[in-house]
């Protein structure tokens, strides 16, 4: 309304693929809290830096781009290797087995087909005028799903209770201005780089 961005308005055949991608979004969150809960934060990053091996063959087989270089393709190996020693030495593994990797393993598995979809959908073939095209889509159609997973993880009552000074207030207004800065230099990346290299970079 400001005339400050140039804005896509919604368009169906816009919608359809960002709610497919605010899903994945949203299954990556609550697969994300749920590994927390049920294993460590550093089984999480480990898991998270083997995206991009997921993501390289992805970029190679629906995205048209080429497959890793040797010399690229041997850093991609040692990130396994590194995994793999971890995943050996981990207490959770010895004790739990697989079953200390189920919610971790679905965060895996979505992010990485995640990331390949976010570069498919912010290229040419949606006409988009500007990153803030994806960003407004992205946002606004995640607000309900999340809105749900908090109501599920009874926020409500904690918003409820909590005592908001005009501080607080203030840092929640940042957070959300800050938010939506994230959202779109993400997407702007997107758009420049393979999705390999935006998931080595988020």
């Amino acid at each position: 309304a400001s005339g400050l961005a140039a804005v896509d308005g919604f368009e169906r055949e816009k919608v359809r693929p960002y709610l497919a991608y605010t899903g994945m979004f949203v299954c990556t969150i609550y697969c994300n809290m749920k590994a927390l809960q049920n294993s460590n934060v550093e089984t999480l990053i480990v898991f998270r830096a083997c995206c991009p091996i997921v993501v390289s063959l992805l970029d190679y087989l629906f995205l048209g781009r080429e497959l890793p270089s040797a010399r690229s393709f041997a850093s991609l190996l040692l990130l396994v290797a590194g995994a793999t020693s971890y995943v050996l030495t981990d207490a959770q593994w010895k004790l739990s087995g697989f079953r200390a990797y189920g919610w971790v393993g679905a965060y895996f598995c979505i992010l990485s087909v995640e990331m390949a979809y976010g570069k498919h959908i912010v290229g040419p073939n949606l006409g988009f005028t500007s990153p803030w095209g994806p960003t407004l889509y992205s946002n606004s159609l995640s607000l309900l799903p999340m809105a749900a997973i908090g109501l599920a993880a009874s926020e409500a009552e904690t918003v409820r209770t909590s005592q908001l000074s005009t501080g607080s207030v203030a840092l929640l207004a940042l957070s959300c201005v800050v938010g939506v800065a994230i959202s779109f230099t993400g997407w702007y990346c997107r758009s420049l780089v393979t999705a390999t290299c935006y998931t080595v970079l988020g």
